[in-house]
């Protein structure tokens, strides 16, 4: 008995489709490279940002908009400013009494569910950055 098996894929369309392959892979490969070291040496020129001074606004207790129950949130608020002359600045008591009455009108309005989790405390941080500017 002869039996002959014929692929049914002609093996010159292998070899072209294996070219093409390879060469695809080299050329992702290639400029993988090219990103990944472009990266790392811009990155070589960024300097950490240096923290500024702190400022201490002090302890805050105050109600919250909830209905059914009645609700307080007690917390402490330090600002980082952009040198010891603001600090100087923001601690008259004029410019106190705006910082603490921005604050105080921010949290107020928000209820005990809202501060329950840490995406809502980033959210009232955001916020009372926000109105701090």
């Amino acid at each position: 008995m002869n039996l002959k098996f014929k692929l049914p894929i002609d093996p010159k369309m292998i070899i072209v489709v294996l070219l093409a392959v390879i060469l695809s892979a080299g050329v992702s490969f290639f400029i993988a490279q090219r990103v990944i070291t472009s990266r790392v040496s811009s990155g070589k020129d960024v300097r950490p940002v240096e923290s500024g001074p702190i400022m201490d606004l002090g302890e805050f207790t105050i109600n919250l908009a909830d209905k059914d129950e009645t609700r307080f949130a007690r917390f402490k608020i330090s600002l980082e400013v952009s040198s010891t002359k603001t600090i100087a600045e923001l601690s008259k008591p004029e410019w106190n009494v705006r910082l603490r009455d921005a604050i105080i009108l921010t949290v107020k309005d928000k209820k005990a569910s809202d501060l329950s989790t840490s995406a809502g405390l980033l959210s009232l941080a955001v916020e009372i950055k926000d109105k701090l500017k």
